[in-house]
């Protein structure tokens, strides 16, 4: 049985620091979601985390830093089970991934993403970003809960360049990269996925009794209207969409990544969109 987030409750851990970002993902490992999980960490926060990692019964096998991430010296593997560890470092060491069925293995085995949604990724895979076929796929119109929104996962949807992925080694917070706001870990094959939207809605259970205030930072990014173009083209709102065709808002809360000056400041001048076809109307 996968252990509960109750287990790892306390009210001193609102107070814990985690010397990674990806929050989420250490969550999904500890309630069994993910299997083995990979993070890219500071040698000088290594020691850190394999501390916390024997403290929640966690194995690390650490990988050569030619493996880790820009700007990162370690790439660190974490599971409960040795022979996955041996396994997910076989993996990168020696076929890099470039069949389908290795691919396959790792994704579902050794990540624990749902196979439905490695099929489906593996149709898009970076550069090309998947939000849009993500999109076109959930198919039935209406709202859609914020632990879906993996628009600031940008490690999982696009290559090179992007933007800078270091982390605040001394807090999972306000301060980590956008990229690492998300609560699913992975790419979903659709915003209605059944199998990501239940380990969503756990990893969210797990992060409020862990740190409620990373949580709410979590929230307060994610339950928002965004306006897509391209991988680094995108707005978040602070607003709301009454309907599919017309947002209404009040500030822009994200930087706009590659979007052109006059587009932002037309923006940051209205506070409605009306969405078309092809178009988009702003008004004050």
């Amino acid at each position: 049985m996968a252990p509960s987030a109750e287990r790892y409750s306390s009210p001193r851990q609102d107070a814990c620091r985690i010397p990674t970002p990806e929050v989420a993902d250490i969550a999904a490992l500890i309630l069994g979601i993910k299997p083995v999980a990979y993070l890219g960490i500071p040698r000088a926060a290594a020691a850190q985390m394999r501390g916390f990692a024997d403290a929640a019964g966690l194995r690390t096998l650490t990988m050569p830093s030619a493996f880790g991430p820009r700007r990162w010296s370690e790439l660190m593997l974490l599971s409960r089970s040795p022979r996955l560890l041996r396994r997910a470092a076989f993996f990168l060491l020696k076929t890099r991934l470039t069949k389908p069925a290795d691919f396959m293995e790792w994704s579902t085995r050794i990540l624990g993403y749902p196979a439905c949604c490695v099929k489906f990724r593996m149709k898009y895979a970076p550069p090309a970003d998947p939000i849009p076929q993500i999109h076109a796929h959930s198919g039935r119109p209406g709202a859609v809960s914020f632990l879906m929104n993996t628009i600031f996962n940008l490690t999982s949807r696009i290559s090179p360049p992007r933007p800078n992925r270091e982390p605040a080694h001394d807090s999972p917070l306000a301060d980590a990269p956008a990229e690492f706001v998300y609560v699913l870990p992975w790419q979903p094959c659709s915003y209605h996925c059944r199998k990501s939207l239940s380990a969503a809605q756990r990893i969210w259970s797990f992060l409020k009794l862990f740190s409620p205030s990373y949580a709410e930072h979590l929230e307060r990014r994610l339950a928002r209207p965004v306006l897509y173009f391209s991988p680094l083209k995108f707005v978040v709102f602070a607003g709301r969409c009454p309907t599919p065709a017309a947002c209404s808002y009040t500030a822009i809360l994200s930087r706009p990544w590659q979007m052109d000056a006059a587009a932002v400041a037309q923006l940051q001048q209205s506070d409605l969109l009306l969405l078309g076809q092809d178009s988009i109307t702003t008004l004050k």
